[in-house]
């Protein structure tokens, strides 16, 4: 039986993600490794489908929402595309992720996790 939406096994496109990088103890981020994963990767350009949220108190608004198989962090990054650059800061194109949410179906069997840019 599958544990993935009927969005999420139509996961068709290719993204580079790094999860939020650690902090080494002196204020420093260790370099994370990239990895390719699946993703079906939707941009939200126009004002009437874009995705608000609260983030401490302020509304903000996504650029995309993205949905995965695995539940990915916040703080981390995703790419459209693969690429073996290690710093996401360094590409153009890579963006934070700033929330993230799983999204069981009514049975509770299958889930969305989605991460909105």
């Amino acid at each position: 039986m599958s544990h993935l939406s009927p969005v999420a096994r139509r996961l068709n496109q290719k993204a580079t993600y790094w999860a939020k990088a650690p902090d080494d103890g002196y204020g420093n981020t260790v370099s994370v490794t990239p990895e390719v994963i699946s993703v079906r990767w939707e941009d939200v350009t126009e004002e009437k489908l874009s995705v608000q949220y609260r983030v401490e108190g302020e509304i903000v608004t996504s650029s995309a929402r993205v949905f995965t198989a695995q539940v990915l962090q916040e703080g981390g990054y995703l790419y459209l595309g693969e690429t073996t650059e290690t710093s996401p800061q360094r590409l153009v194109g890579a963006y934070v992720i700033r929330k993230t949410s799983t999204i069981p179906s009514l049975r509770g069997n299958k889930f969305e996790n989605v991460a909105y840019l």
